[in-house]
């Protein structure tokens, strides 16, 4: 069901021909600004347009220098159509993602009412922001910077992104939030909720046998298992060897190295040490062996 729905979110909408990049954005913004420059409303229109299809079909994190661009392309749509407000809205969500951003005097020359705006709109201290739920495995970047909050008295360009290991960082919706509006709900923009800690994909749970019994396959040997079979039989066998030199000389009653009763005593109880040593690896030679050539299915 994640991987269904992060894939969805990766495919391009009715409403975007393409993939856009951090680039094409780049270029829309540039192309817009330079429409403006020249008087070309037309032209300006189109890019702007083209700004927002950008911006809305990006797949990736837009940088902060790029969501800078994005609102001041937007305050000078609003300063066409004569919406001053909108205007320093616009103007202080640049300021606020990026602080260096300026207006190019071609644009907006010293005196000029435009640059009046933005003046004032450097002049106002930045706001309290919102603070703002990211559900598990999510990400919300606000004018290109990872945040848990949100502008509320300014626009701001707001991306909603999933972070899943089978596809990656998948971008789920991107777009402008004005002064007033709410993004959209994680749940409508196909964000799905990772599976809990420690649970297993149904995918790879291990198919279980349910009948009663034990069910036994034989299958072709398995080297390791035949080599450590083998080494635990020739050590059991050479202990065994061992233990029975010792159960000759306990048992010859003329070995001259036997002194005492006390060096009988240690010799049988070194005899049957070996002894025993020998049987439990040969047990486990046997074992060993066995289940290389076994395999148990529960």
């Amino acid at each position: 069901m994640i991987l269904f729905a992060l894939l969805m979110s990766l495919t391009a909408r009715a409403d975007c021909p393409s993939v856009a990049s951090a680039q094409s954005l780049s270029d829309a913004i540039i192309a817009a600004e330079q429409s403006y420059g020249s008087m070309d409303i037309a032209a300006f229109n189109a890019n702007v347009r083209l700004v927002r299809q950008n911006l809305r079909c990006i797949k990736v994190p837009v940088r902060a220098v790029d969501a800078a661009g994005v609102h001041r392309v937007i305050g000078l749509e609003a300063y066409v159509a004569q919406r001053q407000n909108d205007v320093i809205s616009s103007f202080r969500a640049a300021l606020a993602a990026s602080p260096q951003t300026k207006l190019p005097e071609e644009i907006a020359p010293k005196g000029h009412l435009l640059r009046e705006m933005f003046d004032r709109a450097r002049r106002i201290p930045p706001q309290p922001q919102q603070p703002t739920r990211i559900p598990p495995g999510a990400l919300m970047m606000v004018d290109g910077q990872a945040s848990t909050s949100r502008p509320i008295d300014r626009p701001a360009v707001i991306q909603l992104m999933q972070d899943s290991p089978q596809v990656g960082l998948a971008m789920l919706w991107s777009g402008v939030i004005v002064s007033g509006n709410q993004p959209p709900a994680w749940s409508n923009v196909g964000y799905a909720a990772p599976p809990p800690a420690g649970s297993v994909p149904p995918s790879s749970t291990p198919r279980r046998n349910t009948s009663t019994s034990t069910a036994v396959q034989r299958r072709g040997p398995r080297t390791p298992m035949l080599v450590a079979a083998g080494v635990s039989a020739l050590a059991a066998g050479s202990l065994y060897a061992i233990a029975l030199h010792g159960k000759s000389k306990y048992t010859d009653a003329a070995n001259a190295s036997i002194n005492s009763d006390k060096d009988l005593d240690r010799l049988r109880q070194q005899t049957n040490t070996l002894a025993y040593t020998s049987m439990g690896l040969g047990l486990t030679a046997a074992g060993l062996g066995a289940a290389a050539y076994l395999q148990v299915r529960w």
